[in-house]
């Protein structure tokens, strides 16, 4: 409907220009004063109708452009209100008849227009089935013993555990589904933008993973070009085996006793684009292809439509039934890439729909990968947690709902507002509000990656992103000890420095708090992420003569 309203428009737009300024110069010698000015502001509206919708196509009708879409809707009541008086006051006023047959003309235009809006709306291209994470719990009505009747089923036995994955399910061990629990195309997280095949294949010989290739962000970058590049540079960006730490360790579990099965435990969050079709069930799953060196891409977030529950492992539903409401999706180039993009931009309400739920902008959402248990199916062993980050967050004084905090913030944080602050958006972004996006860095602690890279300045923003107030220490006060039965405690909250004497034993008291970390420190990977004190002693001249916390060379 859109692409038929704009092709009218600027078909009906060159002949009624030519007309009025024909019209005009006859219209002018009659001298007839109310047909001239309600012709002349006609012709005004009418190019104010024309290049507001000419800026909306363009520049998009976007919330920081909505005083133009504002403007071209009222002149669309405006322009034709204002024909009709037109001619109503003219020097030569239309018949009865024509009044007539013009309303006529315009109510079956009408009613024609929904009768065929309401018999091509588009319809869901797969089943109702709707995926649920764990089998539904036996119920049990309520029940009166007798002597003969036996007793019920216990509704506890077998236990199903909230979490629990049925082993049916086509992705099993992980936790996420689609609509129908069928495989999804790669194509639905991808956009089929895979990157140019030289320049993939560039990057694997220099590197040994894709780093310049933006691989499922081709078509994101025409409109989001700044939110493009803060993802090109984030963890998020590379998570699957583009990723050099993470890819060691697949490729090690795929090689131990049901080990290809187990790894699709971590494609929830990892790899979707390689688990969602089915690939990473295959032995010889190709970690070197444009799938496998995706990460986590635009789509494997903002194609997600709900969660199951806040167990995390990836507990998200990625819907494969939906009909696609735009013309072109797939264009990559020409007209028809011109024509979406314009449609997009025109009507940008229903893509933001499918791309921005509410609950993205939630902490749960992000619970869905950052809240992890590993269990018998993935170790053999038992249930362990993960990493759990949401928890933490939850439990702490920044979500304002832990009563052991002594100090509170001014307003509870979510996740994003640390982890997604507001960043200018120099490239023109349509989605920024005041010249500024969410960030789509996700800034945390993670430094190796940008490391391996070379990406110095995501290091730079790493390091001051912790250096901003997030830790404080404090040598609270020594204790020290200059024989018996002499013993002395001396605060330093004040900041005085006491000298330290040869011969005596000085215990000192540090104390670490926790200033502006949404969650425990260190997060992360609770069986590797480590956090230390590096405590030194100097002497007068600058040497050093005691240290604890140091990382040596092995």
């Amino acid at each position: 409907m859109i692409l038929s309203h704009t092709i009218v428009g600027l078909a009906v737009l060159a002949p009624a220009a030519a007309f009025a300024a024909w019209h005009l110069k006859n219209a002018w010698r009659r001298r007839h004063r109310a047909s001239v000015w309600s012709g002349v502001a006609l012709v005004a509206l009418t190019a104010v109708l024309a290049v507001s919708g000419y800026y909306i196509l363009t520049e998009a009708n976007s919330r920081q452009n909505r005083g133009w879409f504002y403007t071209h809707l009222a002149c669309a009541f405006l322009v034709p209100s204002l024909y009709g008086a037109h001619r109503l006051v003219s020097y030569v006023k239309p018949v009865p008849r024509a009044k007539v047959s013009g309303a006529a003309g315009i109510g079956g235009l009408f009613a024609l227009f929904v009768a065929v809006h309401l018999s091509t709306l588009p319809q869901p291209t797969g089943g109702r089935k709707t995926a649920s994470l764990a089998t539904e719990g036996t119920k049990v009505a309520a029940w009166t013993k007798s002597s003969d009747e036996p007793l019920p089923p216990d509704p506890f036995v077998p236990f199903v555990p909230k979490a629990e994955v049925p082993r049916e399910r086509a992705f099993f061990p992980a936790a996420a589904t689609t609509t129908t629990l069928g495989l999804l195309p790669a194509a639905v997280l991808t956009n089929n933008d895979l990157g140019d095949a030289e320049g993939r294949a560039r990057d694997l010989r220099e590197k040994g993973f894709v780093w310049r290739e933006r691989i499922g962000a081709a078509t994101c970058v025409r409109c989001h070009p700044d939110i493009v590049e803060q993802w090109s540079r984030s963890a998020h960006r590379f998570s699957s085996f583009n990723n050099p730490f993470y890819r060691k360790s697949v490729e090690l579990l795929r090689k131990e006793e049901n080990g290809v099965l187990r790894s699709k435990w971590c494609s929830s969050c990892h790899d979707p684009v390689v688990m969602l079709p089915g690939d990473m069930a295959r032995a010889d799953m190709d970690m070197d292809s444009a799938h496998g060196q995706a990460g986590l891409t635009c789509l494997s977030c903002h194609q997600i439509d709900r969660l199951h529950d806040q167990t995390g492992n990836g507990a998200y539903n990625v819907p494969d039934t939906e009909p696609e409401p735009y013309l072109f999706k797939d264009a990559k180039g020409g007209p028809g890439l011109t024509l979406h993009d314009m449609i997009v931009k025109a009507r940008p309400a229903v893509h933001k729909e499918q791309m921005l739920k509410p609950f993205f902008r939630t902490s749960e959402f992000c619970s869905a990968c950052h809240k992890v248990s590993l269990d018998i199916p993935v170790n053999n062993y038992r249930w362990l947690r993960g990493q759990n980050e949401f928890d933490n967050w939850h439990d702490s004084g920044v979500a304002l709902n832990a009563s052991r905090t002594f100090y509170l913030p001014p307003v509870k944080k979510l996740c994003q507002d640390c982890h997604m602050p507001p960043e200018e958006a120099p490239r023109g972004d349509v989605s920024a509000k005041g010249g500024k996006v969410r960030s789509h860095r996700f800034l945390a602690v993670n430094t190796a990656l940008p490391h391996v890279r070379g990406d110095t300045d995501t290091i730079q923003r790493t390091e001051a992103f912790l250096r901003d107030e997030k830790l404080r220490v404090d040598v609270f006060s020594i204790h020290r000890r200059r024989g018996e039965p002499t013993e002395e405690s001396v605060s330093l909250l004040d900041r005085t420095k006491p000298p330290l004497h040869p011969s005596e034993t000085v215990e000192v008291h540090v104390v670490v708090r926790n200033k502006g970390v949404g969650h425990t420190f260190p997060g992360g990977t609770n069986d590797s992420n480590e956090g230390w004190i590096d405590f030194r002693v100097t002497d007068e001249s600058g040497r050093e003569v005691y240290r604890s916390g140091a990382i040596r060379e092995d």
